[in-house]
Parts: C-alpha cells; sequence; structure tokens
C-alpha cells in the first residue's frame, strides 16, 4: 500500500484485519488531526429538518477547506507552525524513531496536498505493520522486490498511491536544505 490520501484513510483499516501490512513508501505525507466532534442532538435535528441548513453547514466546511488550501502553498506563520505540530506529533506517537523519522517528510508543509486522520501515524506502532521505504522495483506473482534486493511476498497487493488532486505547480523552494 502507498502513503497518499487514499492510503492515509485506508492503512488503519486494513492494519485492524490483516496478518500483516507492510506499507511501502515512496515520500511521506504531511496528516493533520482530523477535527472530528459529535453533533448534538439538536444539530442533527436541524439537519434533519431543513436541507438548506445542511446544505448551508456543508458549504461552509467546504469554503474552509479551500481557503486552507489556498494558503498551504504558503510559508506563512501558520504552515510553519503545522509543520512543527505535525512534526513533534511524529516523534511523540511514533514509538520507533527510525519509523518516524520515515515518515516525516523533507519537503515544507504545504508544498503538497496534507490529508487528515487521527489514527495514521498510531498504526505503525502496531506489530502487524512496517514500513517498506525502499522504492518497488518489480511486482512478480509471489509479491514485490525492492531496490535494495529485498523480496516482500504478498497474498494481496492494494495500490493506494495517491493522484494528482489539485495539480500545483512545483515550487523550487519546498524541499529543506
Amino acid at each position: 500500500m502507498g502513503t497518499g490520501a487514499t492510503a492515509v484513510q485506508a492503512i488503519p483499516e486494513v492494519a485492524r484485519i490483516a496478518k500483516e501490512l507492510m506499507v511501502f513508501q515512496r515520500t511521506p505525507i504531511w496528516v493533520l488531526p482530523k477535527n472530528d466532534r459529535t453533533y448534538s442532538d439538536t444539530e442533527k435535528e436541524g439537519f434533519r429538518t431543513d436541507p438548506t441548513r445542511a446544505r448551508s453547514y456543508r458549504q461552509d466546511l467546504w469554503q474552509k477547506w479551500e481557503d486552507f488550501a489556498i494558503e498551504a502553498v504558503r510559508p506563512t506563520k501558520h504552515n510553519v507552525a503545522a509543520q512543527k505540530a505535525i512534526e513533534q506529533t511524529i516523534t511523540e506517537v511514533v514509538k520507533d524513531p527510525v519509523t518516524a523519522r520515515a515518515l516525516t517528510p523533507e519537503y515544507r508543509f504545504g508544498c503538497k496536498r496534507p490529508t487528515i486522520s487521527n489514527e495514521y501515524y498510531q498504526t505503525f506502532n502496531r506489530d502487524n505493520v512496517t514500513l517498506v521505504t525502499s522504492p518497488i522495483e518489480s511486482i512478480d506473482a509471489a509479491g514485490l522486490l525492492t531496490r535494495n534486493g529485498k523480496h516482500f511476498e504478498a497474498d494481496i497487493l492494494v495500490y493506494a498511491t495517491g493522484f494528482q488532486a489539485l495539480g500545483y505547480p512545483y515550487r523550487g523552494d519546498c524541499y529543506r536544505t
């Protein structure tokens, strides 16, 4: 499984049921916490009885995300703070320091589309989950061969390799020095 936005959603779920899950990472992704909250009975009733209210609320959520996405490509003080917070989260949550470092992007927050999850980083603490950072060289009937010559047997391959959703232009100043 890759580490794009789809994989960030799927990895925690697959890890719950798989005997063993190997995550093949080309590049790490910035993962923000998901701001889930429980809606009150009054709010739920309002959404149920007033479709305009539900649409308006949904539009407001969408607009906030769009505004964030536009700002996310700039090195603002908010993005610098977000990056530092996520880096701290990774080092605090992921028990193995080698895995934590491998999960930390080498590019500045906002240079690629971040994603959201409250379970992604924690999943790499599971005994049945392995992060593989050597590039996949080939796939055969028995599994995968990585560039470093290691062969991984696999019963099932899940392709969650991401896609270019927003078409951000390349920014040469995104990578750390």
